[in-house]
């Protein structure tokens, strides 16, 4: 796979979780964020898993080194995430495995913290089981798979500054489909993230046009 493919599959992955912000706006009047980021989670871990056991039997071991600590970590801090997905998906080479390793990781420490916390109700699943399924299938399940495939073949800052594009792309979903609205400083803001997108995009183009 090319960078800029890559890249391209990253900046998709921005615009599905940009659209996965609306979810969780309106899921938050049935389920607290805790109790809905495990349920997720676990969808999402439950849809992943089978490509996972085909991929664990078709490609490489993936020895402890890849998975511990440095896979716990990436699932509990978003900033490092970028950058330790990146590494561990090109060292492993077991993508879909890694991503799944990381929704059970999620989905077991927040439903842990929301059985303290909370009080998860069968009823108010089932009240949010769109925003559920849309966020735990595609958002989760497709989303971070494909960024641990796209990290594999394009370097951590190109990664980081794409998806970013991810609060453009909530921004857009939640004016469409919220009626929310941006005031001056907010739109700057997209402004300047969809600069950085681009410049990333280009400055390889000049790069070459100028050697």
């Amino acid at each position: 796979m090319t960078r800029l493919r890559a890249d391209f599959l990253l900046l998709m992955t921005a615009l599905v979780w940009g659209a996965a912000f609306v979810g969780q706006s309106t899921a938050m009047d049935h389920l607290g964020p805790f109790t809905f980021t495990g349920i997720r989670f676990c969808l999402a871990t439950l849809a992943v898993l089978p490509f996972a056991i085909a991929e664990g039997k078709n490609g490489p071991a993936l020895h402890r080194s890849h998975i511990n600590p440095m896979l716990v970590v990436s699932a509990l801090f978003w900033a490092l995430q970028v950058i330790l997905i990146g590494s561990i998906a090109k060292r492993s080479n077991r993508p879909v495995t890694l991503a799944t390793i990381q929704f059970a990781v999620a989905a077991a420490l927040s439903l842990i913290v929301a059985v303290v916390l909370e009080t998860p109700s069968i009823l108010d699943m089932f009240s949010a089981w769109r925003e559920l399924l849309f966020t735990g299938l595609l958002s989760g399940g497709v989303g971070f798979t494909l960024q641990a495939i796209a990290q594999r073949h394009t370097p951590a800052s190109d990664a980081a500054i794409i998806m970013s594009s991810e609060a453009l792309f909530a921004a857009l979903f939640g004016m469409a489909l919220l009626g929310e609205r941006l005031d001056t400083w907010g739109l700057l803001g997209c402004a300047l993230i969809f600069s950085a997108v681009l410049i990333v995009q280009l400055v390889p183009f000049w790069r070459l046009r100028d050697t």
